[in-house]
């Protein structure tokens, strides 16, 4: 599926802001609990990269 076809799929974009990386995983796997497919990340310099770094690597069905 295209970015443009999941993008018009999803009902709603949420937005973390998330300040240890640690927080990462648990948000992931609520989000994909829940059936939302996307996540938009508040950006806060490395914390955002270690996250961002972590929901790729553990959890890359997240857009």
């Amino acid at each position: 599926m295209s970015i443009d076809a999941r993008f018009a799929a999803v009902p709603l974009l949420p937005e973390a802001d998330l300040a240890d990386p640690l927080d990462a995983a648990p948000l992931a796997r609520a989000l994909t609990a829940g059936g939302l497919s996307m996540l938009e990340l508040v950006w806060r310099g490395q914390p955002t990269i270690d996250a961002l770094h972590a929901l790729c690597t553990g959890h890359p069905q997240l857009l």
